[in-house]
Formats: C-alpha cells, structure tokens, sequence
C-alpha cells in the first residue's frame, strides 16, 4: 500500500502505464491497484494542513473514482484520461 508523497505518484506512473493488464509477476489485479492508490491519496491528504492543496486531493480522488468507474464498463482510453487528470491534481498538491 502507497503511504507516502512520492510512492503514491510513482504508483500512478504504474497504473497508468499498466492498467487494466498488469504484469502477471506482479500479482496486481485493477481492484488491488486502486485500493492501493486510493489508500496512498488519503495518506498524503491526512498530512495536509493547507486546505487548497486538500481540495486539490478531493478532486484527485473524485478523477480516481471516476476512472474506476469508467474501467468497470470497458472504456479503458476514458478511464485512463481520468487517472491522468487524478495524477495531475495529486501533482498540484504537492506545489500549495
């Protein structure tokens, strides 16, 4: 599980580039990858003391969420958009 600033962006860099068909060595399903993700995020929100850079987080975790939504019903181009747009405003973040 992501806990920290730079694992949970490098996780994103992974995801993107490997969801929904992870390497079998890896043993990462899409579900474990966002639990994983998810869990990453809200460590960092939970260390954040300025309140724009926690709504740059929510609005992360909102582009996550709708990304899973959107590999749930196959739209793989769509929902890797969405993890793109997430790891921006994780990104974004970092700089308030």
């Amino acid at each position: 599980m992501c806990t920290e600033y730079s694992e949970t962006l490098d996780f994103f860099g992974y995801m993107i580039l490997s969801a929904p068909d992870f390497p079998i060595e890896d043993g990462m399903t899409l579900t474990s990858a966002f639990e994983s993700l998810l869990h990453g995020v809200d460590a960092v929100a939970s260390k954040m003391t300025n309140p724009n850079a926690r709504e740059k987080l929510a609005r992360c975790r909102e582009e996550v969420n709708r990304s899973i939504s959107l590999f749930a019903t196959q739209d793989i181009s769509m929902a890797l958009m969405h993890l793109q747009h997430a790891r921006e405003m994780f990104r974004r973040s970092k700089a308030l």
